[in-house]
C-alpha cells in the first residue's frame, strides 16, 4: 500500500502497518513476534521477531507451570528483522511458551514440543 507521503506500507490482516520504506532504508513501526516453525517441534525450531526499536531484548521458554526452561538470547539487538534457533531436544515433551520482552513489549507464544 502506498501512503499519500510517498511510503510504502506493508499491512498485516489486522491493518496496522509494521513495515514501510522511507527513502532507500526500511523501518518497522511495530513489534511483531511470530509463531515458530516447525510447530510442533520435534528437534528444534526457529523463533522470528520484528522490532521496531533497538535495545536490550530477551527471548525465554516457560514450561507450563512457568519455571523458565531456557534462556534464549539476553542483549541487545538493532532495529529489523531477527530470528533464533532453539535446540529442544533436552526438553521433555508438552506444552512451552516462548516470551519475547523489548523494552518493556511483551508478547507470548506457545510452542508443542514432541521430543
Amino acid at each position: 500500500m502506498l501512503s499519500n507521503n510517498g511510503n510504502i506500507f506493508h499491512t498485516k490482516n489486522g491493518g496496522s502497518s509494521y513495515l514501510g520504506l522511507k527513502g532507500d532504508s526500511f523501518f518497522y513501526s511495530q513489534f511483531e513476534l511470530a509463531q515458530n516453525y516447525p510447530n510442533p517441534v520435534i528437534n528444534s525450531t526457529t523463533i522470528t521477531w520484528h522490532s521496531a526499536k533497538s535495545g536490550r531484548q530477551t527471548l525465554k521458554v516457560y514450561d507450563v507451570f512457568g519455571n523458565e526452561a531456557a534462556t534464549l538470547f539476553d542483549e541487545f539487538r538493532p532495529v529489523g528483522k531477527h530470528s533464533v534457533d532453539f535446540d529442544a531436544k533436552g526438553l521433555p515433551a508438552g506444552v512451552y511458551f516462548y516470551q519475547l520482552n523489548v523494552n518493556g513489549w511483551i508478547e507470548t507464544k506457545k510452542m508443542l514440543v514432541c521430543n
